[in-house]
């Protein structure tokens, strides 16, 4: 009996959702490619335009009205389609067919120029890609020569205006010197560039004193990621083969960037001259007759490894190894004549090591610590007949290590729109050891060995503070001590810089530096070749 209850309250419901189906206005909305139209709003009306109800579309454009009527309208309307509206004698609406609005826009050409160089506060930001785009540039060094107002002289960069000036990689102060760092520029693609900064008056938290090029390789852009590469290659035929290539990898992505680059570089030198005079003494002339010549072969491989790693937009650190090696060096020089007959045996041994960690926050705190190693050893086998049959030899070894190491730490504080002020210090240790050692007993005297340990102390305050868009003014005072064995020295030095911004085209410069420069390491204890 229960059962006989429970399936005759199945039929009723049954019966019931039957009647209310058919008492709705059902259709569908589609494009004319019989696509659904999501989110069509569909308009009941009387037949006097009287509104009733309305619907929205479903995703797969199906809409439903509880209201029906004997005539009534529908009006479908949608962003993207012309407004459909049409009239009905019965519930069965069926398919309504919008047509898709024309929102095809005109051909139109958008031209923009991006600036080649722009004004950065105290430094002007040359775009390198931009610059370099219409020349034939292979390294990042050929990449630095192209900056206006930037010369080579006797294979030395100088600013015009400026003279001497300082390297800088991506904003990180190295212990590397300016040669070891020209060196890794020659061995870094022009493509890893994007960007140079010539600042005339380096800020005090680059640690470096008077005019400096800061050079900033690519990171990661939106829609610029992933992995990129570049191989390389040239040969130079002398009278023997020589020529180098490299490879260059890098991945950047929002979060990481890592890049490596390897280079080698196989030359072969070749010299020679040829000497002929006649001299007069006491009225007996003597014919000399002598001749030189020499070659050489030298191979250095370079390689870096780069990476950064982003906590957010303001934070990273980063985190670099370079490193150059010569396995040997060789040179040949020869000379033969009526005076003297001679041989000159020169090999060398090159190794450079640089480490470096730089922790950027997002309250204006950057720290870093930077070591470089560098060795060299060298051997020269000289020998020498003179007109008598006289023999001269000898063998002279030199060896010489260098350690550097540079801590820094820089914060600065925004106060406001106008006013920022910053401070920082910065520790540099350099161990500098010679030697020099001869095989022959006469030569022992000219036998050395030197040690020299160098310590600077700097600390550093100033501020900046901007009138306008288009002016601002900064200084700094840095107090530093100087200790080399018994040589030590106190210095100050002040800095101002004003800033002027003319026009987007015209910018004037004031600015007033000091400095002071100590002797280079071969004056200090270099070995001497003869």
């Amino acid at each position: 009996m229960k059962a006989f209850r429970w399936f005759l309250n199945v039929i009723v419901v049954w019966s019931m959702h039957l009647n209310a189906t058919a008492q709705t206005i059902q259709g569908r909305v589609i494009d004319t490619d019989s696509c659904a139209v999501d989110g069509a709003t569909v308009i009941l009306q009387s037949v006097d335009s009287a509104f009733v109800e309305a619907s929205i579309t479903n995703s797969e454009g199906y809409f439903l009205f509880h209201n029906p009527q004997n005539n009534f309208r529908l009006i479908s309307q949608h962003l993207l389609y012309h407004t459909f509206e049409k009239t009905y004698a019965d519930i069965h609406v069926g398919n309504i067919v919008l047509s898709p609005k024309d929102h095809t826009l005109k051909e139109i050409v958008v031209k923009g120029e991006r600036p080649l160089v722009t004004v950065k506060g105290d430094r002007l930001a040359y775009d390198i890609p931009q610059l370099t785009a219409d020349k034939l540039v292979t390294n990042a060094y050929e990449a630095i020569r192209k900056v206006p107002g930037i010369l080579e002289q006797e294979g030395t960069l100088t600013l015009a205006g400026a003279g001497k000036i300082h390297l800088i990689l991506n904003g990180h102060p190295s212990s590397m010197s300016y040669e070891q760092i020209v060196a890794l520029l020659k061995s870094t693609p022009a493509s890893r560039l994007e960007q140079i900064e010539i600042m005339y008056t380096t800020p005090p938290q680059y640690h470096v004193r008077g005019a400096s090029i800061n050079i900033r390789l690519k990171n990661y852009k939106k829609g610029e990621g992933g992995l990129q590469g570049e191989v390389s290659g040239n040969y130079v035929q002398q009278n023997e083969a020589g020529g180098g290539g490299g490879l260059s990898l890098a991945h950047m992505s929002p979060k990481l960037d890592v890049d490596f680059m390897y280079h080698v570089n196989n030359m072969y030198t070749r010299q020679g001259s040829e000497l002929k005079t006649k001299h007069i003494v006491n009225e007996e002339l003597y014919n000399i007759n002598q001749y030189t010549d020499g070659d050489g072969r030298k191979t250095k491989h370079t390689w870096r490894l780069g990476s950064t790693y982003k906590f957010n937009e303001n934070s990273s650190l980063s985190a670099d190894y370079t490193a150059s090696f010569t396995p040997e060096n060789q040179s040949n020089l020869r000379a033969t004549g009526n005076l003297f007959q001679s041989q000159n045996i020169y090999t060398d041994k090159v190794q450079m090591h640089n480490a470096s960690l730089n922790y950027i926050s997002g309250f204006g705190l950057n720290i870093g610590v930077d070591y470089t190693n560098y060795s060299n050893k060298e051997e020269q086998a000289f020998s020498t007949y003179s007109s008598t049959n006289d023999v001269a030899d000898f063998i002279s070894q030199s060896n010489q290590n260098i350690n550097r190491l540079k801590i820094y730490t820089n914060q600065k504080h925004s106060l406001s729109s106008f006013w920022e002020i910053n401070y920082g210090a910065f520790f540099a240790f350099v161990s500098n050891q010679n030697k020099q050692k001869y095989n022959q007993s006469e030569l022992e005297n000219r036998n050395t060995d030197s040690k020299i340990h160098e310590y600077t102390y700097n600390i550093y305050s100033g501020f900046k503070y901007r009138f306008s868009q288009n002016l601002d003014v900064s200084t700094s005072i840095a107090l530093e001590y100087y200790k080399m064995m018994d040589y030590k020295k106190w210095a100050v030095y002040p800095m101002i810089q004003g800033n002027y911004i003319i026009s987007p085209s015209h910018i004037l410069q004031l600015s007033f530096s000091s400095d002071k420069t100590y002797p280079d390491y071969w004056v200090l204890g270099g070995a001497t070749t003869f």
